[in-house]
């Protein structure tokens, strides 16, 4: 029987599953990749992993490398950017997981806060939220998703650099039938679809990384959230196009409405 290029390819007991083709995991910061990245480090534990920072330093190494060094690679993870897919061995899958921009980058100022080896913590001690948001220095909170996920433009400029025609590359990302992608809300489901897509075996997880006490989006002012909507809109339209496209292929899966 032929096996499907989905499906990982079992070696030996005691390496693990290699997927048949590369995957590249972009993780997107505050977004429950790090239960994700546990449970990659389950199913692939033998594989030849790689797991890079998303600087645009460690890309730039990463483009250098030779081809015959990125081509060996079988899984790829880290806070990357959707176009690296292309420079692993071809055909190639990539996954990753979304969240509602406003819970996320509130979820991502408090964890700076709480973080003093964060390079933004100074930055966001002498600032509120609201201030916070779209400060020059920190483009994570600038429709940060929309720049890891297209494949146009300059995903690494400057704040307030992000452009619909990049937009519209992320939209395009999200529906390649290579791509796999979860919503942070929907974690169970999402991981359903997940192992289905990849053929992973049932690996046990739980939600990890989650910052302490920090605050609800019902806490903040309405200026507050306007300011972050503002500046994440081009986030906002590409997670509301996820959550449609999410549940047409949970629909699509399960037979069931959502």
């Amino acid at each position: 029987m032929t096996q499907s290029i989905d499906a990982p390819r079992v070696e030996s007991p005691d390496r693990g599953a290699v997927p048949a083709v590369p995957l590249l995991f972009v993780h997107m910061p505050k977004a429950a990749g790090t239960a994700l990245q546990r449970v990659i480090n389950q199913v692939y534990f033998g594989c030849n992993r790689r797991n890079m920072p998303g600087s645009p330093a460690a890309a730039a190494e990463f483009r250098a490398l030779l081809e015959s060094e990125r081509h060996a690679i079988d899984v790829l993870c880290g806070h990357l950017h959707y176009p690296l897919a292309g420079l692993l061995r071809q055909p190639c899958r990539v996954l990753t997981m979304l969240r509602e921009p406003v819970d996320r980058f509130v979820s991502l100022y408090s964890y700076i806060l709480s973080t003093p080896e964060h390079r933004l913590h100074e930055r966001a001690r002498e600032r509120t939220l609201e201030e916070f948001v779209g400060h020059r220095g920190a483009p994570e909170g600038d429709n940060d998703q929309v720049r890891r996920l297209c494949s146009v433009g300059d995903a690494t400029g400057p704040v307030g650099s992000v452009t619909r025609e990049m937009l519209e590359s992320a939209k395009l990302g999200l529906a390649d039938s290579r791509t796999v992608f979860g919503l942070a809300e929907r974690f169970d489901d999402s991981m359903r679809m997940i192992r289905r897509e990849l053929s992973w075996p049932n690996v046990p997880y739980a939600r990890v990384n989650v910052t302490p006490n920090r605050p609800c989006v019902l806490e903040l002012t309405l200026a507050a959230i306007e300011r972050v909507r503002d500046a994440n809109h081009l986030d906002i339209e590409l997670y509301e196009f996820a959550v449609e496209l999410f549940g047409r292929r949970l629909r699509d899966a399960t037979g069931t409405r959502q």
